[in-house]
């Protein structure tokens, strides 16, 4: 064994070049999959992790103003749906900025969490006047 290794360092030393050739080749070849392997495992399902997060719903659904509230109460329960939130209110905003008019569909909701949709506030606060919004 002795043998074998005084062999080796007596090539690694006469070859440089080529010694630092494979040094370097084998030195990327593992860097490269140490990143892929680190690419793989952060990456997993990233859409659904999110959408676990922020506890998004599956189905949506418009309703008229008119509709009786226990009837949409049962709603869920008839679907089979795990969680349910709402109903909220809903109309359209239109906001204008110099010639330009944007029209937003706002919900109007008591609290940032619930069951399903949970907003996250990043600045500033939930409302606590009438005549404030947030915008997420």
């Amino acid at each position: 064994m002795t043998a074998i290794l005084v062999k080796a360092l007596a090539d690694l030393r006469r070859r440089r070049v080529q010694a630092a050739v494979i040094f370097l080749t084998v030195l990327l070849a593992m860097a490269t999959g140490t990143m892929a392997l680190t690419l793989m495992s952060q990456t997993r399902d990233p859409y659904q992790a999110a959408f676990e997060a922020q506890k998004g719903a599956h189905l949506q659904v418009e309703f008229k103003a008119s509709t009786d509230p226990q009837l949409l109460a049962t709603t869920p329960a008839i679907i089979g749906a795990s969680a349910a939130g709402g109903p909220y209110p809903a109309t359209s905003l239109q906001f204008k900025h110099g010639g330009q008019s944007f029209y937003v569909q706002t919900f109007g909701r008591d609290s940032a969490g619930g069951d399903v949709e949970v907003l996250n506030v990043t600045a500033g606060h939930w409302p606590r006047a009438n005549d404030e919004i947030v915008l997420t």
